[in-house]
């Protein structure tokens, strides 16, 4: 865990012209990162390529949770029928797979996020130049501040590999945006694992939260 003291706060910041939702993947095929990650890597990559298998196989949906408010009563129960939707991608697992809310949205959010060819760090400072979409909460409102005011190394994080040397650095490099993006100075931890999810769906709905639904 990665304490620091929230304090300064940022300008609010404005968005931009919503476009719309990722295109969408050709339907149910196997994911070889899936039956990779199961066969070697460690629980938080094995998640991760869960959250990717189901939205490639569940993109519309996805994207539908994705633009939610997380404390909407629907949103829980959604998340659990996409994740049960297909059975193949826990198979591809091997069942050695822990369900975390966060982290599933996370991931479901950067394989999304993938599917444009423009940069992400592109994407993100051009939303940046727009109205913000309102905050679902303290820690949304944070994570939605430091997506919008540091593109470039909120884009280096995701593109690091998850569980890894490199992806603890870039979260430790965001730590001063963290910091600077929270008005109410109360110390925090916040974890890696935690900080790129956080940082990954917020992403996805300064891009897509008010872009209409397909």
């Amino acid at each position: 865990m990665i304490s620091f003291l929230l304090g300064i706060a940022l300008a609010a910041q404005p968005t931009f012209n919503n476009g719309p939702p990722p295109s969408m993947p050709p339907p149910h095929h196997e994911s070889t990162e899936g039956r990779e990650a199961a066969r070697t890597g460690s629980a938080r990559q094995v998640l991760h390529a869960f959250g990717a298998c189901v939205a490639d196989r569940n993109a519309l949906l996805a994207d539908r949770l994705l633009r939610m408010n997380e404390s909407e009563s629907d949103y829980r129960r959604r998340l659990s029928e996409i994740v049960r939707r297909d059975r193949d991608c826990f198979r591809q697992t091997g069942g050695r797979m822990g369900f975390q809310p966060l982290a599933m949205a996370g991931a479901m959010a950067e394989h999304l996020l993938e599917r444009d060819q423009t940069p992400l760090n592109v994407r993100l400072a051009r939303a940046a130049t727009g109205t913000a979409p309102a905050g679902r909460s303290a820690s949304d409102r944070v994570a939605m501040c430091v997506a919008r005011s540091v593109p470039d190394q909120v884009t280096a994080l995701l593109a690091t590999t998850v569980d890894s040397a490199a992806e603890t650095a870039a979260v430790e490099a965001l730590m001063p945006a963290f910091g600077a993006c929270n008005q109410s100075g109360a110390r925090v931890s916040v974890s890696t694992a935690g900080a790129r999810a956080m940082l990954a769906t917020a992403a996805y709905q300064s891009l897509f939260a008010t872009a209409p639904e397909r």
